[in-house]
């Protein structure tokens, strides 16, 4: 019996040894290719995070939705303090959700695509950026070869979030297999990629280079509504001002984030924009509500919002001190991602 023991811890020991070797080898491998996306907007304010690595020099593949809409952005590697700026898009599959990237500098070593093979099963592991946390390697398996519409998609287990959009899903000798690209937020690590062969296919058939602004469908400007993107899981509703001598510009917010979902959600970053009367930015600030929100009910929570931008609207007179009326004018809410907690 003891020697059974034994055996069996020895095997275990093995197991583990190797798994630590495989994450190791992929890290080495893969996160000096693999990059961070800021997508921006009309204004150069941030609109999306995602993720994507290099496949050629000076090009990144990433998802299609991670520049959506998107009139400029730079990407970060991994790790690294240096920007580079989106120059243009070389390639991209709307219906495959792929695109590539050109950026300003040729640095880095691409990961190569060789188009292993791929069977159910098989270990994984996906290199992303989630919720902006840079260099998150996260592991599992294929579940499952799904159809989805007109082409396939892998179905894997390893956890995904907002912000792994674009990034390579590799196997234990670090060669792509694919590209994470979506989560369905119901169930529990089910995830999908697209198989390396389309974006293999998008490589090979790149166009000449066009403008992040050339590819925009759904012209977005400074609106001024309360909530710029739509994000149905999580809303902000019930608005109010705190008014008193300490804070006249209209400038401290009580509202209410409402969890429409039935699971519990956290990390919920929101980004609020105040524009001039021509539509042009004068400040903004980033949140972060870290607490939890349970399924379909909602938490009170207050933010303190730029005040000299307020207050040079105030001296304006285009928001009324006491009242706040026009507030909402010049203000813009939007919501960036949130996580949903896997119970």
């Amino acid at each position: 019996m003891k020697k059974i023991i034994t055996t069996i811890i020895l095997l275990f020991s093995v197991v583990s040894i190797s798994n630590v070797m495989a994450s190791t080898l992929v890290v080495n491998k893969v996160f000096p290719a693999t990059v961070l996306i800021t997508a921006e907007d009309i204004n150069g304010q941030p609109q999306s995070l995602g993720s994507g690595f290099l496949v050629a020099p000076n090009i990144i593949a990433t998802n299609f939705h991670v520049i959506e809409n998107s009139y400029s952005g730079f990407v970060k590697f991994v790790n690294k303090n240096e920007i580079y700026e989106i120059e243009g898009v070389v390639g991209y599959n709307s219906d495959y959700d792929l695109a590539l990237i050109k950026i300003s500098d040729n640095i880095g070593t691409p990961l190569p695509l060789i188009s292993p093979s791929i069977d159910i099963g098989q270990k994984i592991f996906v290199i992303g950026n989630p919720l902006g946390l840079e260099g998150t390697i996260s592991d599992g398996i294929i579940s499952g070869l799904r159809d989805l519409d007109d082409y396939g998609v892998l179905q894997i287990s390893a956890p995904i979030s907002p912000g792994n959009s674009g990034g390579p899903v590799v196997n234990e000798n670090g060669n792509v297999i694919g590209i994470a690209t979506f989560t369905i937020s119901e169930g529990q690590n089910i995830n999908f990629a697209v198989p390396v062969k389309y974006l293999k296919e998008l490589l090979n058939n790149q166009i000449s280079q066009v403008s992040l602004s050339s590819l925009v469908k759904i012209k977005t400007t400074s609106s001024k509504s309360e909530s710029s993107k739509d994000f149905s899981g999580v809303s902000f509703t019930k608005y109010s001002h705190v008014i008193s001598f300490m804070y006249p510009f209209c400038h401290v917010i009580d509202f209410s984030i409402k969890n429409n979902l039935r699971k519990k959600v956290k990390n919920i970053r929101h980004m609020w924009i105040i524009y001039d009367i021509d539509g042009e930015p004068l400040d903004y600030e980033n949140y972060l509500h870290g607490g939890t929100v349970k399924g379909k009910l909602a938490t009170r929570t207050s933010i303190s919002l730029p005040r000299m931008a307020l207050k040079y609207l105030n001296e304006k007179k285009l928001i009324e001190q006491r009242s706040c009326k026009g507030f909402w004018d010049f203000v813009e809410l939007r919501i960036l991602d949130f996580q949903i907690v896997e119970e």
